[in-house]
Protein backbone atom coordinates (compact mmCIF):
# COMPACT_ATOMS: atom_id res chain seq x y z
CA UNK A 1 0.00 0.00 0.00
CA UNK A 2 2.85 2.38 0.81
CA UNK A 3 4.35 1.79 -2.62
CA UNK A 4 0.96 2.36 -4.23
CA UNK A 5 0.45 5.67 -2.44
CA UNK A 6 3.96 6.77 -3.34
CA UNK A 7 3.44 5.83 -6.97
CA UNK A 8 0.13 7.70 -7.13
CA UNK A 9 1.71 10.77 -5.56
CA UNK A 10 4.46 10.75 -8.18
CA UNK A 11 1.84 11.05 -10.92
CA UNK A 12 0.59 14.39 -9.56
CA UNK A 13 2.33 17.41 -11.13
CA UNK A 14 4.55 19.06 -8.55
CA UNK A 15 6.40 22.39 -8.93
CA UNK A 16 10.11 21.85 -9.45
CA UNK A 17 11.07 23.67 -6.26
CA UNK A 18 8.92 21.31 -4.21
CA UNK A 19 9.61 18.04 -6.03
CA UNK A 20 12.72 17.22 -4.02
CA UNK A 21 10.83 17.60 -0.75
CA UNK A 22 7.99 15.37 -1.92
CA UNK A 23 10.39 12.68 -3.10
CA UNK A 24 12.33 12.86 0.18
CA UNK A 25 9.15 12.52 2.20
CA UNK A 26 8.08 9.48 0.20
CA UNK A 27 11.53 7.93 0.54
CA UNK A 28 11.36 8.40 4.31
CA UNK A 29 7.90 6.82 4.42
CA UNK A 30 9.14 3.91 2.35
CA UNK A 31 12.14 3.43 4.62
CA UNK A 32 9.92 3.36 7.72
CA UNK A 33 7.55 0.88 6.09
CA UNK A 34 10.50 -1.29 5.12
CA UNK A 35 11.82 -1.20 8.66
CA UNK A 36 8.41 -2.22 10.00
CA UNK A 37 8.26 -5.12 7.56
CA UNK A 38 11.77 -6.21 8.52
CA UNK A 39 10.84 -6.05 12.20
CA UNK A 40 8.00 -8.45 11.47
CA UNK A 41 10.42 -10.85 9.81
CA UNK A 42 9.26 -10.48 6.21
CA UNK A 43 8.48 -8.23 3.27
CA UNK A 44 12.12 -7.43 2.45
CA UNK A 45 11.78 -8.52 -1.15
CA UNK A 46 8.55 -6.56 -1.63
CA UNK A 47 10.18 -3.50 -0.10
CA UNK A 48 13.11 -3.67 -2.51
CA UNK A 49 10.78 -4.23 -5.47
CA UNK A 50 8.66 -1.24 -4.47
CA UNK A 51 11.76 0.93 -4.13
CA UNK A 52 12.93 -0.10 -7.61
CA UNK A 53 9.56 0.75 -9.14
CA UNK A 54 9.54 4.10 -7.35
CA UNK A 55 13.00 4.83 -8.73
CA UNK A 56 11.85 4.02 -12.27
CA UNK A 57 8.76 6.17 -11.83
CA UNK A 58 10.89 9.07 -10.62
CA UNK A 59 12.98 8.84 -13.79
CA UNK A 60 9.81 8.92 -15.92
CA UNK A 61 8.54 11.90 -13.93
CA UNK A 62 11.83 13.69 -14.63
CA UNK A 63 11.41 13.19 -18.37
CA UNK A 64 13.88 10.32 -18.71
CA UNK A 65 11.43 7.63 -19.88
CA UNK A 66 13.45 7.20 -23.09
CA UNK A 67 16.40 6.03 -20.99
CA UNK A 68 14.49 3.04 -19.61
CA UNK A 69 14.84 -0.37 -21.23
CA UNK A 70 11.73 -2.04 -22.62
CA UNK A 71 11.77 -4.54 -19.77
CA UNK A 72 11.87 -1.73 -17.22
CA UNK A 73 8.96 0.06 -18.89
CA UNK A 74 6.90 -3.13 -18.97
CA UNK A 75 7.70 -3.89 -15.33
CA UNK A 76 6.79 -0.35 -14.26
CA UNK A 77 3.51 -0.43 -16.20
CA UNK A 78 2.60 -3.76 -14.65
CA UNK A 79 3.44 -2.50 -11.17
CA UNK A 80 1.37 0.66 -11.63
CA UNK A 81 -1.59 -1.38 -12.88
CA UNK A 82 -1.35 -3.50 -9.74
CA UNK A 83 -1.07 -0.43 -7.53
CA UNK A 84 -4.18 1.12 -9.12
CA UNK A 85 -6.09 -2.13 -8.56
CA UNK A 86 -5.00 -2.18 -4.91
CA UNK A 87 -5.99 1.46 -4.44
CA UNK A 88 -9.40 0.91 -6.06
CA UNK A 89 -10.01 -2.05 -3.75
CA UNK A 90 -8.95 0.01 -0.73
CA UNK A 91 -11.19 2.93 -1.74
CA UNK A 92 -14.15 0.56 -2.04
CA UNK A 93 -13.42 -1.28 1.19
CA UNK A 94 -12.71 1.67 3.50
CA UNK A 95 -16.31 3.02 3.81
CA UNK A 96 -17.61 -0.53 4.29
CA UNK A 97 -15.22 -1.02 7.19
CA UNK A 98 -16.24 2.30 8.71
CA UNK A 99 -19.89 1.23 8.66
CA UNK A 100 -19.00 -2.08 10.29
CA UNK A 101 -17.14 -0.27 13.06
CA UNK A 102 -20.32 1.54 14.03
CA UNK A 103 -21.92 -1.86 14.70
CA UNK A 104 -18.76 -3.58 15.99
CA UNK A 105 -16.54 -1.04 17.80
CA UNK A 106 -14.59 -3.97 19.28
CA UNK A 107 -13.18 -4.58 15.79
CA UNK A 108 -11.28 -1.29 15.86
CA UNK A 109 -7.53 -1.13 16.42
CA UNK A 110 -6.94 1.32 19.29
CA UNK A 111 -3.76 2.58 17.65
CA UNK A 112 -4.77 3.20 14.03
CA UNK A 113 -8.54 3.39 14.69
CA UNK A 114 -9.24 1.24 11.63
CA UNK A 115 -10.79 -2.20 11.29
CA UNK A 116 -8.54 -5.04 12.41
CA UNK A 117 -7.26 -6.83 9.31
CA UNK A 118 -4.53 -8.86 11.01
CA UNK A 119 -5.65 -8.92 14.66
CA UNK A 120 -3.30 -10.02 17.43
CA UNK A 121 -3.78 -10.27 21.18
CA UNK A 122 -1.00 -8.62 23.20
CA UNK A 123 0.19 -9.21 26.75
CA UNK A 124 -1.88 -6.27 28.01
CA UNK A 125 -5.05 -8.19 27.12
CA UNK A 126 -6.04 -5.90 24.24
CA UNK A 127 -6.43 -6.56 20.52
CA UNK A 128 -4.38 -4.65 17.94
CA UNK A 129 -3.54 -4.56 14.25
CA UNK A 130 -0.25 -6.48 13.98
CA UNK A 131 1.68 -3.90 11.93
CA UNK A 132 0.51 -1.01 14.07
CA UNK A 133 1.46 -2.71 17.32
CA UNK A 134 4.81 -3.95 16.02
CA UNK A 135 5.75 -0.38 15.12
CA UNK A 136 4.42 0.88 18.47
CA UNK A 137 6.49 -1.71 20.35
CA UNK A 138 9.66 -0.66 18.55
CA UNK A 139 9.07 3.04 19.20
CA UNK A 140 8.13 2.57 22.86
CA UNK A 141 10.81 -0.03 23.57
CA UNK A 142 12.67 0.54 26.84
CA UNK A 143 15.10 -1.37 29.00
CA UNK A 144 15.39 -2.47 32.61
CA UNK A 145 17.55 0.49 33.65
CA UNK A 146 15.20 3.15 32.28
CA UNK A 147 12.20 1.31 33.75
CA UNK A 148 13.87 1.23 37.14
CA UNK A 149 14.40 4.97 36.97
CA UNK A 150 10.70 5.33 36.11
CA UNK A 151 9.73 3.27 39.14
CA UNK A 152 8.55 0.16 37.30
CA UNK A 153 8.94 -2.90 39.51
CA UNK A 154 9.61 -6.42 38.28
CA UNK A 155 10.93 -5.30 34.90
CA UNK A 156 13.39 -7.70 33.28
CA UNK A 157 15.22 -6.93 30.06
CA UNK A 158 13.52 -5.02 27.27
CA UNK A 159 10.04 -3.60 27.75
CA UNK A 160 7.32 -1.96 25.71
CA UNK A 161 4.64 0.47 26.82
CA UNK A 162 1.01 -0.55 26.40
CA UNK A 163 -0.93 2.10 24.45
CA UNK A 164 -4.07 1.19 26.40
CA UNK A 165 -2.80 0.96 29.99
CA UNK A 166 0.46 2.90 29.85
CA UNK A 167 2.20 0.07 31.71
CA UNK A 168 5.65 -1.25 30.77
CA UNK A 169 5.50 -4.91 29.72
CA UNK A 170 8.28 -7.45 29.21
CA UNK A 171 6.21 -9.93 27.19
CA UNK A 172 6.48 -9.15 23.47
CA UNK A 173 4.56 -12.25 22.37
CA UNK A 174 1.57 -11.69 20.07
CA UNK A 175 -1.23 -14.21 19.71
CA UNK A 176 -2.67 -14.37 16.20
CA UNK A 177 -6.47 -14.27 16.15
CA UNK A 178 -7.27 -16.04 12.89
CA UNK A 179 -10.82 -16.69 14.08
CA UNK A 180 -11.51 -12.98 14.50
CA UNK A 181 -9.80 -12.18 11.23
CA UNK A 182 -12.01 -14.68 9.38
CA UNK A 183 -15.13 -13.23 11.03
CA UNK A 184 -14.24 -9.67 10.04
CA UNK A 185 -13.25 -10.64 6.50
CA UNK A 186 -16.57 -12.48 6.03
CA UNK A 187 -18.49 -9.43 7.23
CA UNK A 188 -16.57 -7.11 4.91
CA UNK A 189 -17.04 -9.50 1.98
CA UNK A 190 -20.79 -9.72 2.59
CA UNK A 191 -21.09 -5.93 2.74
CA UNK A 192 -19.10 -5.48 -0.46
CA UNK A 193 -21.23 -8.06 -2.28
CA UNK A 194 -24.41 -6.36 -1.05
CA UNK A 195 -23.07 -3.00 -2.22
CA UNK A 196 -22.28 -4.46 -5.65
CA UNK A 197 -25.76 -5.96 -5.93
CA UNK A 198 -27.41 -2.66 -5.01
CA UNK A 199 -25.31 -0.74 -7.55
CA UNK A 200 -26.03 -3.33 -10.26
CA UNK A 201 -29.77 -3.10 -9.55
CA UNK A 202 -29.68 0.68 -9.69
CA UNK A 203 -27.81 0.59 -13.01
CA UNK A 204 -30.29 -1.91 -14.46
CA UNK A 205 -33.22 0.23 -13.34
CA UNK A 206 -31.67 3.32 -14.88
CA UNK A 207 -31.14 1.56 -18.22
CA UNK A 208 -34.68 0.17 -18.23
Amino acid sequence: VTAAVAAAAMLVPVPGSQYGNVRSAMAAAGAEAGAAAAAEGGGDGDSRGGAEMLSLLARVRQGAASDLAEGELAALRGALTGYVHDLDAEIAQRPVEERLLSAHPEWMCPIGHGVLRDPVLAADGHMYERRKLTLWMRRSRGDRESDARAGVSGASGATWKSPMTGLALTDFALTTRDDLRAEIEAAVRDELEHKTDVEAAATAAAVA
